[in-house]
């Protein structure tokens, strides 16, 4: 192998020195020989180093949406007949069935058995033997991070974890609501939570919280309420970026930083 790249290494540098003195390549071909018979060696050896690993590869995520909405992904034609199982996170794997459902996917909760393998956040698809090829293709579509083949009584169980997103979520609700940052969240100065899950705007504040799908965000429908104890409520939400102030039961109340609030104990001084 070594006399081998070191013939080949002349040849290179013989050709190298012809193309400097402005010589015609003579050795083309042999050298493209060459080429392919390394490039064929160095395969064959990463192949065998890689070969006695048990690790899955990384799943690279699908390519985002088309600019100017935004929607959850739809199902390949090839996963449209096929029941994804959902199991991890109980809020997370619930919200994520749910959006999946409206748009064409087959859902469903996953068996015990499968609630073992928990995630804190982003996604896992676990698969059962002889599903690896539509586990990938899962993963591609929905952005999840890894698959990994298991002992699971579906063929293929969905992992929910914390935060998670489908591509290119983040990137059309940013473009529209500055407070959130690269991670897909962000902190309000009147102390509410605005965050992406899945593909939806979501926000949470006073131990309660909701979330809304692009086109109901962007209307401003992302709307809370909750009882005091002293028989009144307090109203919170989401507007998108340009909106300066809501209508709440005929009052005007400012937006800031994307949320706006009744609550006039929330930081940060708003009525």
């Amino acid at each position: 192998m070594n006399g081998y790249l070191e013939r080949f290494g002349a040849e290179l540098d013989a050709a190298a020195a012809r193309l400097v003195a402005g010589e015609r390549p003579r050795r083309a071909r042999p050298l493209l020989v060459a080429a392919v018979g390394v490039a064929v060696v160095v395969a064959a050896v990463i192949a065998v180093t890689l070969g006695g690993t048990a690790r899955e590869r990384e799943i690279a995520p699908a390519d985002p949406p088309a600019r100017g909405g935004y929607a959850p992904p739809r199902p390949p034609t090839s996963l449209r007949d096929v029941t994804i199982a959902f199991a991890g996170n109980p809020m997370s794997a619930i919200h994520i069935q749910g959006e999946l459902a409206q748009v064409g996917w087959k859902t469903k909760r996953a068996g015990r058995k499968d609630f073992d393998d928990k995630i804190t956040r982003g996604l896992l698809v676990r698969y059962r033997a002889g599903h690896r090829d539509q586990a990938a293709l899962l993963a591609r579509t929905l952005g999840a991070g890894s698959i990994a083949r298991s002992d699971v009584d579906e063929p293929l169980v969905l992992v929910a974890g914390e935060d998670l997103v489908f591509p290119g979520a983040v990137d059309a609700y940013r473009s529209r609501f500055s407070l959130l940052g690269y991670d897909g969240q962000g902190i309000s100065r009147s102390g509410f939570r605005l965050y992406v899950l899945g593909g939806s705007l979501c926000i949470t504040g006073r131990s309660a919280g909701g979330c809304a799908p692009y086109a109901d965000a962007l209307a401003g429908d992302l709307r809370l309420s909750r009882s005091d104890g002293d028989g009144t409520a307090s109203k919170w939400g989401a507007a998108p970026d340009g909106v300066k102030s809501v209508r709440v039961r005929g009052e005007r109340v400012p937006v800031v930083d994307n949320v706006w609030t009744t609550d006039p104990a929330a930081s940060g001084g708003q009525p």
